[in-house]
C-alpha cells in the first residue's frame, strides 16, 4: 500500500535550489554582525523523496544541533509519484547530525543496509540493491576559511543483476532516468561553504539538469556561512541547510571530496522559497 505523504515543516525541498547563506541572512538579519561569529547549518535524512522525508531524520527544526534519533530496523514502504512507483526496503536506518560550536564545525550522516529500491515506471521495472549506503557532510569554519566536504560509500551496489563497477558513477534506468552513486553539489563564497551529499540520487529523464535528485537514499548536507578572521567567538547561530548546485566529483565506494568550483545560480528569497514549498 503506498504511503501517505509526509511534509515536515523547516525541512527545506531539494526540489528548490537555494543558497543557504541567503536563507540564513533574511531569516537572521543581525547574523552579519560583526563578532557574531560563523552560522551553522545541517541535516540528515536516511530518506528523501521530491523534498519530503522518511525513516530516521536529524535535525528537522531550523536550527543546527546535534541530534540522533533512533535506528529503525526495517523500513518497506511504497510511494506514488508522477513518473510510476517507488519500493523502497531497507535495514538498520539511521541518521544524525553534530554541531561542535567550539570547535568550529557541524556534520551530518546518514545510512541504511539490505537495501532493495524497485522502480516501476512507463512499462519498465528496475531493481537496484545494495548491501549498505552512507552518506557523511561536514562543514567548519577555521581561522576564517570556510570550508565543506562530503564522502558516499555504497558497498555491493547491483542494477538489474548487474554489479555496478566502482569506477561508474552513474547508471541508466531504462524507462525512468539515471542513478547517479555519489552525488554532490556545492556552493558558496569567500564567507561561507555548503554541501550536499547523497549516496544514490535517482534523476527521471525529465530531470536534465540532474542538480536537485528526484529522490536520494540517504541525503545529508551542512554547511557555514559568516565566516570571518576574528568572526569566532564563542557566538554561533544556526540554520537550515538545503541542496546548493555547483560541480562535484564522484566515485562509487569510497569519496572524499576536493575543493569544487562553486557555480551558483542567484537565489530566491526564503519567503519565495517557503511559499513554494507550501503550494507545491
Amino acid at each position: 500500500m503506498a504511503t501517505s505523504r509526509m511534509i515536515r515543516r523547516f525541512h527545506l525541498s531539494g526540489s528548490f535550489i537555494i543558497l543557504g547563506l541567503v536563507i540564513l541572512l533574511v531569516a537572521s538579519p543581525g547574523a552579519q554582525a560583526s563578532g557574531a561569529g560563523p552560522t551553522f547549518i545541517c541535516n540528515a535524512d536516511a530518506v528523501s523523496i521530491n523534498g519530503q522525508f522518511f525513516g530516521p531524520a536529524a535535525n528537522p527544526s531550523p536550527t543546527c544541533a546535534s541530534e540522533s534519533p533512533p535506528t529503525q530496523q526495517n523500513f518497506n514502504q511504497t510511494f506514488n509519484e508522477t513518473f510510476g512507483t517507488v519500493t523502497i526496503k531497507a535495514t538498520n536506518l539511521n541518521a544524525s547530525t553534530t554541531l561542535e560550536a567550539e570547535a568550529g564545525k557541524a556534520s551530518a550522516d546518514a545510512s541504511q543496509e539490505n537495501l532493495t529500491v524497485t522502480i516501476v515506471s512507463n512499462g519498465k521495472t528496475n531493481t537496484i540493491t545494495a548491501d549498505k549506503a552512507t552518506a557523511h557532510a561536514q562543514a567548519s569554519c577555521v581561522n576564517g576559511l570556510p570550508t565543506a566536504t562530503g564522502s558516499i560509500t555504497v558497498t555491493n551496489l547491483v542494477v538489474n543483476n548487474q554489479s555496478v563497477p566502482s569506477t561508474t558513477t552513474q547508471v541508466t534506468l531504462p524507462g525512468f532516468g539515471t542513478l547517479d552513486n555519489g552525488f554532490q553539489r556545492q556552493g558558496g563564497s569567500s564567507t561561507s561553504d555548503n554541501v550536499s551529499v547523497s549516496g544514490l540520487a535517482f534523476f527521471t529523464s525529465a530531470n536534465t539538469l540532474m542538480v536537485s535528485p528526484d529522490f536520494s537514499i540517504p541525503l545529508v548536507g551542512a554547511g557555514v556561512s559568516n565566516c570571518t578572521p576574528g568572526g569566532a567567538g564563542g557566538r554561533y547561530r544556526s540554520g537550515r541547510n538545503v541542496v546548493v548546485p555547483g560541480s562535484k566529483q564522484e566515485d562509487s565506494g569510497t569519496m572524499t571530496s576536493a575543493p569544487i568550483p562553486r557555480t551558483c545560480p542567484p537565489p530566491r528569497t526564503y519567503q519565495a522559497r517557503w511559499q513554494a514549498h507550501h503550494t507545491r
